[in-house]
């Protein structure tokens, strides 16, 4: 659990001193230079977890899966509940990044009742528009995560959200993107531990293992850090050429209905490093708040972030993470309720 304020905004000269052979490196970021050109979508994934067609066939899914044993995390009704999460961070965009050019709402059919579909910047995207009908359905973001490069008119440049993922303060392009277009990269503070996955992997580890190993096999490098769980800015042409170099391996994690120990990373990691290793990205740094809202620590976190909210403290996003926990309070979901509507009060353009 990342504890706000302990976040990645950090001195150049702290950013610059990581592990590495050859010593600490110069940063040489300078931006301000000229006006960035080209124009940003933003991505979304999403469910409705309360839809009964949605359960059913989830458990007639989870009964009939065969094949990687399921992850451990695969059927916690955590990772599918929503707490009107994506409401508020579109609320965000349209407060702190009015610039966004269409924003694609990735679905399995579902579309949130108070969504303002008729507004020209939403895109709503079936699961079957990028996924092929032998995949469906898919309860695994992972699978949903290797096909959104295939979203019909995507702009080159895109940020992936998370429905819990949100803006908190105003954003720049060139908070997500240099001037000049090459994807921000955001490194995290865990390493992809060494070797093929384990038991105790989690999911996400687990599939950062199983990218990294593909990525040394055509590179022979590969970024050693997990990246920030925050949003992750991507190009659609480094995107487009993991396609082409890995696609067995895509289809593979794109049939899989369930998180497994065999799924591959690729949003979160393989595109990134894809990015990196051909030019089109540079590693950098965020701020960002990220927790699990059913800690006990989670009121903390709003209490702080409500401080900050407006000022310049305030981190450039926060992911409001539900994760299933032992001994979380019972109101866990109205305090969260309660943090969103104080953070971001004001209905948007997105809602009816």
């Amino acid at each position: 659990m990342r504890l706000f304020p302990r976040t990645w905004r950090r001195t150049h000269t702290d950013a610059t001193q990581r592990e590495d052979s050859r010593g600490p490196q110069q940063a040489v970021l300078v931006e301000g230079v000229v006006q960035p050109s080209f124009c940003v979508d933003f991505v979304y994934t999403w469910v409705n977890h309360s839809d009964p067609a949605f359960e059913d066939a989830r458990v007639r899914a989870q009964r009939d899966v065969s094949g990687a044993p399921l992850a451990p995390s695969a059927t916690d009704r955590a990772r599918y509940e929503d707490h009107d999460e994506l409401r508020y961070s579109l609320r965000s965009v349209a407060q702190f990044a009015p610039w966004v050019r269409y924003i694609h709402i990735v679905t399995n059919g579902q579309v949130p009742a108070w969504l303002n579909t008729l507004h020209p910047k939403i895109r709503m995207v079936d699961h079957s528009a990028i996924l092929p009908a032998s995949a469906l359905p898919t309860f695994n973001s992972h699978a949903i995560e290797a096909a959104l490069h295939r979203i019909p008119d995507l702009a080159e440049h895109y940020v992936y959200f998370n429905d819990d993922v949100m803006l908190a303060r105003p954003a720049h392009i060139t908070d997500l993107f240099t001037e000049n277009g090459l994807a921000k990269l955001f490194v995290g503070d865990h390493r992809v531990p060494d070797g093929p996955p384990q038991d105790q992997d989690t999911a996400t580890i687990a599939a950062a293992r199983n990218a990294r190993a593909l990525i040394m096999d055509r590179w022979n490098a590969a970024v050693p850090w997990l990246f920030a769980h925050t949003c992750h800015p991507q190009r659609l042409s480094a995107a487009q050429e993991v396609e082409m170099a890995f696609a067995p391996a895509l289809e593979t994690v794109r049939h899989a209905r369930f998180r497994s120990n065999a799924d591959v990373l690729v949003a979160g990691y393989l595109n990134h490093n894809a990015c990196f290793l051909t030019g089109k990205g540079i590693l950098t740094l965020t701020d960002c708040a990220y927790f699990n809202v059913r800690r006990l620590a989670a009121p903390r976190m709003y209490r702080e972030l409500l401080e900050k909210r407006g000022t310049q403290e305030a981190p450039l996003s926060m992911c409001l993470n539900d994760d299933l926990h032992p001994g979380a309070p019972s109101d866990f979901a109205e305090r969260l309720s309660a943090f969103l509507t104080g953070y971001l009060p004001e209905p948007s353009v997105f809602e009816r």
